[in-house]
């Protein structure tokens, strides 16, 4: 089916109105809202910036979608909760934000709900996937890291459910055409502390820098990350587990240049 993008010079998140026109003279049958401004310190240090771009944009998109008779798919995030629970959290548990990233991602779900009652909320984890010079592509990124070195160090109090973005495309097509409305998580099954997730990176990519497990303290944050931001949906079947989708992904890193 036909597939119209819009980028941020199209529409920007901190003036959506001036955008919003085009979005009603287009009338798409369904619009997967998917921008938002990710970075976690940034948006601590400018919490308005962060309200503006992952919280208002989305309300009133959501908005002109329902007064075009679009579905709206809006891509939250695991880091909505507070981290302290040790397993897993669910759709039915309460959010309850460190950061305002999160705060503002939440805000986000609730302007979106209450302005489109039938759009899909999507949380999701932590997402790798997209081309090797992407600025946030965090495989590739290690790669980088590891270059030349013996040792490097990742987090072993921080844990997340990664998750392939093409398993969460798929999944979220899926769901949207079958008609389904609300809130769910998505993601691979199965839980990674950060060091988890770097080491199996590296071993994907057949590299044999060891990596050493450290506290968060280690690394300087501005924005309290939450110790625990995995999910697990008590709505729908899990996808697949993320270790095999992480092999597959680096596969295709190959056929783009990134040699194991």
């Amino acid at each position: 089916f036909p597939v119209t993008i819009r980028t941020r010079k199209q529409l920007d998140l901190m003036r959506p109105e001036r955008g919003l026109d085009g979005l009603r003279q287009l009338r798409p049958e369904m619009v997967i809202h998917c921008a938002a401004e990710t970075d976690v310190d940034l948006c601590e240090r400018n919490p308005e910036l962060a309200k503006k771009v992952n919280a208002e944009a989305p309300g009133r998109l959501a908005e002109v979608c329902r007064e075009n008779g679009s579905e709206f798919v809006f891509i939250s995030t695991s880091g909505i909760f507070d981290g302290r629970r040790e397993e897993p959290y669910v759709e039915s548990n309460v959010p309850c934000p460190l950061t305002a990233y999160a705060r503002a991602k939440l805000e986000g779900e609730k302007a979106v709900a209450q302005a489109h009652p039938q759009a899909l909320i999507l949380r999701a984890g932590w997402l790798f996937g997209g081309s090797p010079d992407m600025k946030k592509n965090f495989v590739a990124a290690r790669l980088r890291e590891a270059e030349g070195k013996e040792e490097i160090q990742s987090a072993i109090d921080k844990k997340g459910s990664p998750t392939w973005t093409r398993d969460f495309a798929e999944a979220a097509l899926e769901m949207a055409a079958s008609g389904k409305t609300g809130v769910f998580h998505l993601v691979n099954s199965g839980v990674a502390s950060r060091r988890d997730y770097v080491v199996e990176i590296l071993a994907a990519l057949g590299k044999q820098t060891r990596v050493r497990g450290v506290t968060s303290e280690s690394f300087s944050r501005s924005a309290p990350v939450p110790a625990n931001e995995s999910l697990v949906s008590g709505k729908v079947p899990p996808l697949r587990n993320w270790r095999p989708a992480l092999r597959e992904y680096v596969d295709t890193l190959a056929v783009q240049g990134i040699e194991k």
